[in-house]
């Protein structure tokens, strides 16, 4: 595989991105928790092939197949986990390509459960530092560093670009402007630091080549309901055509995934014409039953949905659920098994149940239906997604800019009212993105939240306690669970502030009377 004076480009990702989690998504969010608690493990889960590593990150595959179509080699370029670099880095490497999701873990989950779990820094800021200052062949041939991905905002400032040795930083869809980019690197012409690329219409964009961690493929970029914390929903959502669609799943399936990942905003607004966000249930429905007719595909994981879009068309969920348990030629399956029973999942945003702050930053969000509304169209949608065997992972913001104790304590009783249900619920500090709406308000404090806001907090990990105990609390795992809680509690937790709280919660996940 090794060119002996190294590859033109490489394509590499830090270790926590190039990892597949033992194929488990949701797993992969351990990244983002200080290197005490994660499940990752640093070794490289990914096998090479003739062309490096075999899976990648999606948004490096895009940038590759958009290469190959407007004239760069596959002969010139490969990809590789970070620890081997140094064997496709030589003189001849002219650019090193990163892709980076989180690369100063400054996102939701990161800031969130370090700041509450303590015991160092994120995985993901660690692995990303450690690619970049600890690679001797980068010092040795200098190639040009060029980074772009959802976290590359992070990195967008000269302070950040110097001390990691980031040439250039590329903000937004980068298929636009790749081709000119690299083809001046390669030149040796000057190009600027940072580089703000616009976005595609969907007929430009390129289909991938070549496989991709956990089968992800896109169906549709951007969302529309302008949710000004956020940033894929401040872009005009745009649909993959079908066949692109079926294109990708066919590279993934030949690349030997059988779980296939459909990239999204909302999965339930495919191809959606509605102004006020309601489905089309056809077209959704010719999506799934297209993918789950492919041969080899044991699941189908959607990484989200809308619970607006749940109500709005409340007999989608019943298809979706018979479309990918009960096809009659592949029986695809839940991939997970809650309380004995197989469910599906995906991510969706409660995020408040004010409809002050609804209407305040999310007013969208709530769409065809108004913020006053909110609240009844959380519980309705749950219970339509746990009546079809869905378990989702949903988010609360804590400690959003202008939140009073009022708007606290409506979502607090939100989540009161949710205890009958079955999902998993993700309390998240609020985190100004360097391209939302909100970059500019102050970021949340988790020694500063209000007295209302950790309670959020303590009230979603302890419904996740009660919904999951049936399944983990059993045998020596019981057993276990409750002696790394008693050692983590007296040993570390007991001597920080709110350790009333630390105890709290780890009693309850633990099973034990705190």
């Amino acid at each position: 595989m090794k060119k002996k004076e190294g590859y033109s480009i490489v394509f590499t990702s830090s270790s926590t991105e190039m990892n597949d989690f033992k194929e488990d998504p949701f797993i992969a969010f351990t990244a983002g928790f200080p290197k005490f608690y994660s499940m990752w493990n640093g070794f490289p889960r990914i096998n090479f092939d003739e062309r490096g590593a075999k899976y990648a990150p999606y948004g490096m595959r895009k940038i590759q197949a958009t290469l190959m179509e407007n004239g760069f080699s596959e002969d010139d370029m490969i990809t590789t986990h970070p620890k081997y670099l140094k064997r496709f880095v030589g003189p001849n490497t002219k650019i090193i390509a990163i892709s980076a999701m989180d690369p100063l873990a400054l996102a939701y989950v990161d800031l969130t459960y370090s700041a509450f779990l303590g015991m160092g820094e994120p995985n993901n800021a660690i692995e990303f530092r450690k690619m970049l200052l600890k690679q001797k062949c980068l010092k040795k041939y200098h190639p040009t560093i060029v980074l772009g991905g959802a976290g590359a905002w992070q990195i967008a400032n000269k302070r950040a670009m110097d001390y990691l040795g980031v040439d250039h930083v590329i903000l937004g869809e980068c298929e636009e402007i790749i081709i000119d980019v690299f083809s001046k690197l390669i030149q040796n012409e000057q190009i600027p630091p940072i580089i703000q690329s616009n976005s595609l219409n969907e007929e430009s964009i390129v289909p991938i080549k070549h496989p991709v961690i956990h089968g992800c493929v896109e169906i549709s970029r951007g969302c529309g309901r302008n949710c000004q914390f956020c940033s894929p929903t401040m872009r005009k959502r745009r649909d993959i055509p079908l066949k692109q669609i079926l294109k990708e799943v066919d590279v993934n399936i030949k690349g030997g995934n059988r779980m296939i990942t459909l990239i999204t905003e909302d999965l339930l607004l495919y191809k959606c014409k509605s102004k006020r966000f309601i489905p089309n249930e056809k077209a959704v429905c010719e999506l799934c039953e297209s993918i789950a007719a492919k041969k080899r595909i044991q699941f189908i994981q959607p990484t989200h949905i809308s619970l607006a879009a749940v109500c709005a068309a409340p007999n989608l969920i019943p298809k979706l659920t018979e479309i990918f348990w009960d096809h009659s030629i592949n029986e695809i399956k839940g991939r997970y098994r809650i309380h004995g029973k197989q469910i599906m999942s995906a991510e969706t945003g409660i995020e408040t149940g004010s409809p002050r702050i609804l209407a305040k930053y999310m007013r969208g969000k709530c769409m065809p239906f108004t913020p006053k509304e909110w609240p009844e169209i959380v519980i309705q949608a749950l219970g339509i997604l746990n009546d079809n065997d869905w378990l989702p992972l949903a988010s609360f913001l804590l400690d959003v800019p202008g939140e009073t104790e009022d708007d606290t304590l409506k979502t607090i009783e939100l989540i009161d009212d949710l205890k009958s249900y079955d999902l998993f619920l993700m309390p998240i500090l609020f985190v100004p993105l360097g391209d939302s709406v909100l970059k500019n308000e102050r970021k949340a404090d988790w020694n500063a939240i209000s007295n209302a806001s950790r309670e959020v907090f303590m009230r979603c990990w302890e419904n996740n306690s009660e919904t999951y105990k049936e399944d983990y609390l059993v045998g020596f795992k019981k057993q276990f669970l409750r002696f790394l809680a008693g050692s983590l509690y007296l040993s570390y937790y007991r001597w920080k502030n709110s350790k009333i709280d630390y105890k709290r919660i780890i009693c309850k996940v633990a099973g034990l009377n705190a």
